[in-house]
C-alpha cells in the first residue's frame, strides 16, 4: 500500500502511554510527530476529509436547525459536504486520479459515495442507532453481506447499545477492533488498494464512559511507560482497560505488517 492512514478517535497520547502499546510507542518514536491545535467546534473527521475549517464545510458537532425554532442538530455527513461546489472530499481527488482505495468507519461519511475500491462509512455526525450493516453504510453493493460473514461491527456507543453489563461492553469493544481490522485487511487485498483509511473507536467508547477509571489507573502507575501484563490488577475493570487497549495496540501493528504502506499516518480528532 502507498498510503495508509489509521484514525484513532479521541486518540490521547497521555493516556496511550499508560497502557501496554508497543507497538503504537515503535512507530511514534522511528516517525515525525506533529501537533496540530485545532478549535473544538469543527467535527475533526469532516476537517481531515476535506481540509476545510466547519467554516466552510458546516461540519459542527451541534449547530441551529435555522427553521425558525430554537432548536439543534448533531446532523451532519457525506451529503452536507458536497453542499458545497468549492469543497472536494479526499475520495473525490482519489476519484479523479484513479487511485484504488478503501475507507473504513471514518465518521461523518454516511451514506457511502461511489469510489474506485471500496468504502464503509462510519456513524457520527447525528447517524443514530442502526440494526446489522445497512446497504446505503457500504460500496459497493454486497459488501455488507460479507462483513457480515466477518463479523463486521459498525460501531458500538454505550448510550445506545443497551449494553450495561460491565464484561459484555468491554468484549464486544474489543471483537470490534479485531473485527474492524480483520476486514479491512480483507477488502484492501481483494480491491488491491493504493490508499487506505481505518477508523478505530473502541477506547474512546471508554473514555467517554469512565475517565474517572482511567485516571484512578494512571495515578496507580509509577513510570512514563506501562509495562503491566495486568496480571497483578485486582481491579476487574483496569484489566479490562489494559486489555483493550493492547487490542488497539495489536490491531495497529497487525496493518502496519500486512499493508507495509510506503507512507502512513496515525492521526485522532
Amino acid at each position: 500500500m502507498k498510503m495508509l492512514i489509521i484514525g484513532i478517535d479521541g486518540g490521547d497520547e497521555r493516556i496511550f502511554k499508560h497502557f501496554h502499546m508497543p507497538n503504537f510507542n515503535s512507530i511514534k518514536s522511528a516517525s515525525e510527530s506533529v501537533l496540530i491545535t485545532e478549535d473544538l467546534w469543527s467535527r475533526g473527521w469532516a476537517a481531515m476529509l476535506t481540509g476545510k475549517n466547519a467554516i466552510d464545510t458546516g461540519g459542527t458537532y451541534e449547530k441551529p436547525k435555522l427553521d425558525g425554532t430554537h432548536e439543534f442538530t448533531q446532523q451532519f455527513g457525506r451529503k452536507d459536504i458536497e453542499k458545497n461546489p468549492d469543497i472536494h472530499p479526499i475520495w473525490e481527488l482519489l476519484n479523479e486520479r484513479n487511485v484504488k482505495q478503501g475507507f473504513m468507519n471514518v465518521p461523518t461519511t454516511f451514506p457511502a459515495p461511489e469510489v474506485n475500491g471500496f468504502f464503509i462509512s462510519g456513524a457520527g455526525g447525528g447517524l443514530g442507532k442502526f440494526d446489522g450493516i445497512p446497504v446505503e453504510l457500504c460500496y459497493p453493493n454486497g459488501i455488507n453481506k460479507e462483513l457480515q460473514e466477518i463479523g463486521y461491527i459498525p460501531d458500538t456507543r454505550f448510550s445506545v447499545s443497551g449494553i450495561r453489563d460491565e464484561q459484555m461492553l468491554f468484549d464486544r469493544l474489543n471483537k470490534m477492533i479485531e473485527k474492524r481490522c480483520e476486514a479491512f485487511l480483507k477488502l484492501c487485498g481483494e480491491k488491491k488498494s493504493e490508499f487506505g483509511f481505518v477508523a478505530f473507536m473502541g477506547t474512546t467508547r471508554i473514555q467517554y464512559l469512565a475517565m474517572s477509571e482511567i485516571q484512578a489507573y494512571i495515578e496507580t502507575q509509577t513510570c512514563k511507560e506501562n509495562t503491566n501484563t495486568g496480571n497483578d490488577i485486582q481491579n476487574s475493570f483496569h484489566r479490562n482497560l489494559l486489555k483493550l487497549y493492547k487490542t488497539l495496540d495489536d490491531a495497529i501493528g497487525h496493518l502496519m505488517e500486512k499493508l507495509k504502506p510506503e507512507h502512513f499516518i496515525i492521526t485522532s480528532d
